[in-house]
């Protein structure tokens, strides 16, 4: 296999033996295909230093190798470093993966994907109020990524009763345990504080909202997870 190195360390299982582990992003299989992801690859011989240094310089990020290697059940073992190589394909990919692409959704509008971590990026709304929205890819086919994401987003307006309420759930930890100046909030009030910022879509389906809090909890502000089927909407403090 071919493969540009995304980075390179040293791991040990025992302390008198480091073996090189390299991290490849992005790499051809033995067919040729270019492949996304990021794949792990862990030597097989002991190395005789421990030096992180010098394997980072001996192996320097965006280098693109030739290598052979043994796949194992959840781990990749790296036999031989056959040779450096340019690899234009891979080269481009990787020119092109630090590049912000545009996508245009007819419902969720502009969005911007980042290919290096798989995260669409844009803005939608929550009860009128702007948030960012982030949708996690997983590195397929960007439209069948983002008609998957527009199901649970869509369905945010049928659940804001219920997240509205999830988050006055949290007014009583506030009387109980945040509440200093001995003003306690009714829910209705409490409520009024919160502002909704961001909404997160995770690949399994899942939604989480976060709000801001207006310093309520200090720091902390509240996230609200919403699980695919919707009959699971609580809040937490993040």
């Amino acid at each position: 296999m071919v493969g540009m190195v995304e980075d390179a360390t040293i791991g040990s299982s025992k302390p008198e033996n480091w073996n090189l582990i390299l991290m490849v992003k992005p790499w051809k299989d033995e067919h040729g295909v270019v492949r996304h992801g990021s794949l792990r690859l862990i030597s097989n011989q002991t190395l005789a230093t421990a030096d992180r240094h010098l394997v980072a310089d001996l192996y320097p990020r965006r280098s693109t190798w030739r290598f052979r290697i043994r796949e194992h059940p959840g781990w990749n073992e790296l036999l031989e470093v056959v040779e450096r190589l340019t690899d234009s394909e891979l080269g481009l990919t990787q020119e092109d993966w630090q590049k912000p692409t545009v996508i245009k959704d007819e419902v969720l509008g502009g969005l911007i994907l980042d290919r290096g971590s798989n995260l669409y990026e844009g803005g939608w709304s929550f009860n009128g109020q702007p948030c960012t929205l982030s949708i996690e890819g997983s590195g397929q086919d960007a439209l069948a990524e983002i008609l998957q994401a527009r199901k649970p987003i869509l369905k945010l307006p049928a659940q804001a009763k219920r997240i509205q309420d999830a988050v006055a759930s949290l007014a009583g930890l506030y009387n109980d345990c945040w509440c200093l100046d001995g003003k306690l909030l009714g829910a209705e009030e409490f409520l009024a504080k919160t502002i909704a910022v961001s909404i997160g879509v995770h690949p399994a389906g899942e939604v989480t909202l976060y709000f801001d809090a207006d310093g309520l909890f200090e720091d902390h502000g509240i996230e609200v997870q919403i699980k695919e089927s919707g009959e699971s909407i609580s809040a937490r403090l993040a």
